[in-house]
């Protein structure tokens, strides 16, 4: 997941949430949307956008369930399944998603978002941090230059269009 910290002014200040889902390198799920509200720090927009992806986890996790139950051969009770891995490159907002005790200024974030906590906590997502230059979220946040375009575009299997 990844945000765009405040945003343009014609958008009123609103960071651009984004976020995709890959299984096996190929996109199942993305999404590029403007948050409800204004972020007062990156790490709030990083959080909000951690919100939203967490979300679309939950609902991919089912989903994958669902699946799993019509594919297995054996049902047996210890089957579970695997947290859903969210990659993050805002170490404050990965640090607040996993344990708010740890991050003491953010006692503004709004509650809505912070039901990352909850879900981290139970095992149905796991926060990974990943460097800002390999973020493919960062394709659905900013604009980019044709090079980092390129090589995110091809990052989620994606080619260019002839025309």
């Amino acid at each position: 997941s990844d945000s765009d910290h405040g945003g343009a002014i014609e958008r009123g200040r609103r960071s651009t949430t984004g976020y995709v889902f890959l299984v096996n390198g190929t996109p199942v799920s993305w999404q590029s949307k403007l948050q409800q509200t204004v972020a007062r720090s990156s790490t709030e927009a990083e959080y909000q956008a951690m919100a939203a992806a967490v979300s679309e986890a939950l609902f991919l996790r089912k989903l994958y369930a669902e699946f799993s139950l019509f594919t297995r051969v054996s049902f047996d009770d210890d089957f579970k399944l695997p947290g859903m891995t969210i990659r993050v490159d805002n170490v404050a907002a990965k640090m607040l998603a996993e344990d708010q005790s740890r991050v003491k200024r953010c006692k503004h974030v709004d509650i809505m978002h912070h039901f990352s906590v909850n879900r981290a906590k139970r095992g149905e997502v796991v926060f990974e941090f990943v460097k800002t230059h390999e973020n493919l979220a960062d394709l659905f946040t900013k604009p980019l230059q044709r090079v980092k375009f390129s090589q995110f575009r091809d990052g989620l299997g994606l080619s260019s269009a002839s025309v």
